[in-house]
């Protein structure tokens, strides 16, 4: 119907029709438009009933915006403006020149603007400029008006619905003291008002022009909805007569007290004095709308007064000195609005101002909702106003502000109030990133502060967020994650609560842990931080109530297909299990359950859990690890995954010998190609009753792998065994000389030898083998071992079967093996049968080896090959001067770096800056300021230019030796070198001047570091506080005190608090 009313939002209404999908009982679209034509003559008799229709639509923007749709809450905000003049700024010259019909619903688009107004300013959704964009064109509309000299119905209606809109919206928006309004435009419209009703117009404009002057205050006449009401105990800014602005309600604002006064005693003098009955019954009714106002604030002040017991009382009455810092923040704040004339207050102070205050034990009674919702606008407001602060990220004053109302809206009304707005899923949706992470961390101080049935919403809010992909916005992986992350510690923290661990509560916690692991990536391969999340998890799940755990974690007796979702969720809860069995949540036996399906499961995807099974036996006793290992080694005789069957076992072994846990918890597969992997403890003493057991069991497992690749049969007198699962073929080419590792390992040269050549007849290259290990080849080509009999001539035998001389980088490659395994005399051999072979060691295998005896810290071994390589023909390399340099560095003899280094100059050795800078540093470290001064002062006659961090590092030492000015004159060259210092080069001059007591010096470098923008950190400050206190200089020169800077006061002051 109304889309038949106004051609130019047709396509607007067609739009939002999308949204409303017809009834069953409604009329056809084709009926509605002829019935709608046929009475198109008479809506200007039942102009109202079109009002309704469009005060109706207006009133639903708040169910709409709690059901999701906050796209059509914005589409039925223009539409409405489109529908009055002046206030659309796409027809904003349209004036009244539009058809009877667009008036009628210009008519209903009045009174419904203030209330969509209130949804959109309370949840963020219009800024200060429409604001003002709106009072102006009310205005301009009511002006317009009286000066048509008119006397249709449509006109009178319109006027009225005008002035009774325009007060309300002036109510919306100062009530909610947030965004200030000039005072010139409030008396402008009320004398609009009063012209209404002081002239001889219809009773029409006289109502309208009364119930705006009482809706002006708040009395919300004519509206269904509730009206914003404001504490006015204290009064907020721009309150003072001279003022420009106000901010807050009309009532208690002395700005406007007089002009209000003369409009409410001529109201009053009408309802008692007029002869007109209907004019006196109108003005009767204005007043009783504002009587009753005024009735509700006096028994909303008097329950405020009211003072009752410190443990439940959320008003206990607060006085505070005027002279208290908290009392001088806490109005400061107060008077905090970015339109005030004079410095408009950076971000990061107020930010700052908030953070004292959210540690304070309690604060002074003042209107904190208003307050906090402008500092949730005011970084967004200043943004174009102050320049870019790089160190300040973007959001942190909101994340602050919501920080201040959790911490005290046990105090206050209307911070819990905004709060429970912000929490609820309409709302939540819509928030900022880390305003959501605030939020779900700190669900344990919300459950505080809500009541029961609000919690009971709040939990449910939150798990349908999760369930329903998080949000209409679009987040990466890596946010979804942060989310996660921060609901883990919220709930975490909900379960160390005592009034939460109850069966009224616990549903909802559990329900939400439910939602939550379910969104944890199936494979760490997807996760940017597993260890993180998973600790969270972990953490959390082992303070849950322990039989909700049991049955949350049970894996399903069924066999699963690998990659579906079922599987995915038994993986994680596997790896659950295994964790919390690690920490001693749940018992080793609950894990013991689950053995059979772990070892009978494909080896690729499970990877880590493995790992997890294998670190949580690591503190288990002796017998059960050794029973693990049994039954691992056994179910791969027979199991259709044999792989998975000797990663775990070989892993299993490693672990059990006692190394570093954590280290697997990165690695993959791959890592057990390095022999230490598999070292097996079998040669321990407690391990021997089960020693013969586990060999035999290899050596079965290793034939039936064997024959399975090379498709030969069994004998015939061998028992059935599972056949093997086609997806491990890609596997053996990694089992098999996995296998050999464990055998050369421990001595077992028959079993690694008989197993290798296993992988050669299967076609392993055994190029490949001399890397997975390179100390059994040495072991042939340097020793007369059992090895090397069975091979005869050990060194070539292998290698000519397969076509394959070892070459340089063979050698290379040994030689950087050994050295890593710490043999590097052994490599310095093989250095000499190279030669000895005719093969030139070339840069890489000498830098190999010089790394190699810079390892043990063998300098001068390290030197003499160095000599060795020049004399050789062969240049050292810009690689060879880093190996040598970090060798001596690292013994603590930076000097003899820095002569090596000239040393190396002279061959004409290409040194890289980065290099010099290193050698600066480990100067500086070992306390030689002036020889790394000297350094840096030589090559920069060559074109080196050092960085913030290289001069910072040669002034903390210069000041570390007290050497001050020498520090000073090197800050003088960074900045003369275009280099700004930042808080550390302050930091470091600043302390040291204030330990030699040089006042003068610090004062001047301090003003200096603030005038940059930056802020000492608490270091700094301390260090100043303590040298002035010391001196006397706070309490002797008041002049200086008041000459320092607020936002340095400020720290200075919350240091000396705490």
């Amino acid at each position: 119907m109304t889309s038949q009313l106004s051609q130019t939002s047709y396509d607007i209404l067609e739009g939002l029709s999308a949204y409303f999908p017809s009834g069953i009982g409604d009329l056809e679209p084709n009926m509605t438009s002829e019935l709608f034509l046929e009475k198109r003559d008479d809506l200007e008799e039942d102009i109202w009933g079109v009002a309704g229709l469009v005060l109706g639509l207006g009133s639903s923007v708040g169910a709409i915006y709690r059901a999701g749709a906050h796209d059509v809450v914005l589409k039925i905000k223009d539409l409405i403006l489109s529908w009055t003049p002046h206030l659309d700024t796409l027809v904003i010259n349209s004036g009244l020149s539009g058809e009877g019909a667009d008036k009628v619903l210009s008519v209903g688009s009045c009174l419904a603007i203030p209330v969509v107004v209130a949804l959109c300013r309370r949840v963020e959704l219009m800024n200060e400029n429409e604001l003002d964009h709106l009072v102006n064109g009310y205005t301009e509309l009511i002006s317009e008006l009286l000066s048509v000299k008119k006397s249709g119905t449509i006109h009178q209606s319109l006027l009225m619905a005008s002035c009774v809109g325009a007060g309300s919206l002036l109510a919306c928006i100062l009530n909610e003291a947030v965004h200030p309004i000039k005072v010139e435009h409030i008396k402008g419209l009320l004398e609009f008002f009063r012209k209404c009703y002081s002239n001889p117009y219809h009773a029409l404009v006289h109502m309208g022009g009364m119930l705006g002057v009482v809706n002006a205050m708040g009395a919300n006449a004519g509206f269904l909805f509730p009206g914003y009401h404001s504490s006015s105990s204290v009064r907020t800014g721009y309150q003072q007569k001279e003022s420009s602005y106000v901010l807050g309600p009309l009532l208690s604002s002395p700005i406007c007290e007089s002009h209000l006064t003369a409009l409410i005693q001529e109201i009053f003098l009408v309802a008692q004095n007029s002869d007109d009955l209907q004019m006196k019954q109108i003005a009767a009714w204005a007043v009783s709308f504002l009587r009753n106002l005024l009735w509700s604030k006096e028994l909303l002040d008097v329950d405020n007064s009211v003072q009752t017991d410190v443990a439940n009382s959320k008003t206990v009455s607060r006085s505070f000195s005027e002279d208290s810092l908290v009392m001088k923040l806490s109005l400061w704040l107060m008077h905090l609005n970015y339109s005030a004339v004079g410095i408009i207050p950076h971000v990061g102070t107020v930010s700052t101002v908030l953070r004292c205050l959210s540690g304070a034990p309690r604060l002074p009674t003042m209107d904190w909702g208003s307050i906090i919702r402008r500092c949730m606008r005011y970084e967004a407001q200043v943004s174009e106003l102050l320049p870019p602060d790089s160190a300040l990220e973007k959001g942190s004053l909101r994340k602050d502000a919501l920080q201040f109302s959790i911490a005290h809206a046990n105090q206050f009304d209307p911070l819990l109030t905004f709060l429970d707005e912000l929490s609820d899923l309409s709302r939540f949706r819509t928030l900022e990133l880390n305003l959501q992470s605030c939020l779900l961390v700190h669900l344990a101080d919300l459950t505080k502060i809500f009541s029961d049935s609000r919690l009971e919403k709040l939990f449910d809010d939150i798990a349908e967020f999760f369930s329903s992909d998080y949000s209409p916005k679009m987040y990466n992986s890596d946010q979804k994650r942060s989310l996660r992350i921060s609901f883990w510690r919220g709930l975490c923290q909900c379960l160390d609560e005592d009034s939460l661990r109850t069966p009224e509560y616990m549903p909802n916690v559990e329900k939400c842990m439910e939602v939550l692991f379910s969104l944890l990536p199936a494979s760490e391969a997807h996760m940017l931080n597993p260890a993180q999340e998973w600790y969270e998890v972990v953490k959390c799940l082992a303070k849950a109530r322990g039989d909700w755990l049991l049955d949350f974690l049970q894996v399903p007796p069924v066999n699963l297909v690998q990659g579906d979702e079922q599987f995915n969720e038994v993986l994680k809860k596997i790896v659950a299990k295994a964790k919390l069995v690690r920490i001693g949540s749940i018992t080793l036996t609950e894990l013991g359950r689950l053995k059979a399906y772990i070892l009978n499961s494909r080896s690729h995807g499970i990877w880590n859990v493995l790992v997890e099974v294998v670190a949580a036996l690591q503190y288990a006793e002796g017998s059960v690890k050794r029973h693990w290992l049994v039954d691992a080694v056994e179910i791969s005789c027979v199991s259709s995954y044999p792989s998975t069957v000797g990663i775990s076992s070989l892993t299993a072994n490693w672990k059990m010998d006692g190394r570093n846990v954590s280290k697997t918890i990165t690695t993959t597969p791959a890592c057990m190609r390095d022999g230490s992997v598999c070292s097996i403890a079998w040669h321990k003493p407690s391990w021997e009753v089960v020693a013969e057991s586990i060999v035999s069991h290899l050596l079965v497992s290793t034939e039936r792998i064997y024959h399975w690749v090379t498709d030969m049969a069994l004998d015939d007198g061998a028992p059935n065994v599972q056949p093997i699962d086609e997806s491990e073929n890609d596997m053996v080419a990694f089992l098999l000389p996995v296998m050999h590792q464990a055998y050369v390992k421990e001595g077992m040269i028959k079993e690694g030898f008989r197993t290798f050549m296993k992988i050669v007849e299967v076609g392993y290259v055994p190029c490949d083998c001399l890397q997975l290990s390179p100390e059994w080849v040495v072991e042939i080509e340097l020793r007369s071992t059992v090895l090397a009999s069975l091979c005869r001539d050990g060194k070539n035998w292998i290698m000519y079967r397969r076509g394959v001389l070892p070459d340089l980088v063979s050698y290379t490659a040994l030689m950087n093996g050994l050295c890593k395994e710490g043999k590097v005399r052994e490599a310095h051999q093989l250095l000499h049968r190279m030669v000895h072979r005719r093969l030139n060691p070339d840069i890489v295998s000498f830098n190999t080896l010089i790394c190699g005896y810079c390892r043990e810290g063998k300098m001068q071994e390290s030197r003499s090959l160095l000599h060795e390589m020049i004399a050789s023909g062969i240049c050292p390399n810009n690689v060879t001067c880093r190996i040598l340099v970090e060798g001596y560095t690292k013994e603590g003899r930076a000097l003899s770096a820095l002569n090596l280094v000239v040393e190396l100059e002279r061959f004409h050795v290409p040194v890289s800056w980065d290099i010099y800078d290193y050698l600066i540093v480990s100067v500086c470290k070992e306390d030689r300021p002036f020889a790394a001064k000297s350094l840096m002062e030589r090559i920069s006659q060559r074109g080196y230019v050092p960085g913030v961090e290289i001069y910072n590092k040669l002034i903390q030492s210069l000041c570390k030796n007290d050497s001050v000015a020498d520090a000073i004159l090197v800050k003088t060259e960074m900045v003369r070198g275009n280099l700004k210092p930042d808080p550390i080069t302050y930091k470091a001059l600043i302390c040291c001047l204030c330990r030699i007591n040089k006042s003068t010096e610090a004062k001047s470098l301090m003003e200096e570091m603030l005038q940059s923008g930056m802020l000492p950190d608490p270091e700094i400050v301390g260090r100043w506080c303590m040298y002035t206190a010391g001196k006397g200089i706070l309490e002797k020169q008041n002049h200086y005190w008041n000459s320092l800077p607020r936002n340095f006061k400020f720290l200075i002051l919350r240091v000396t608090t705490y």
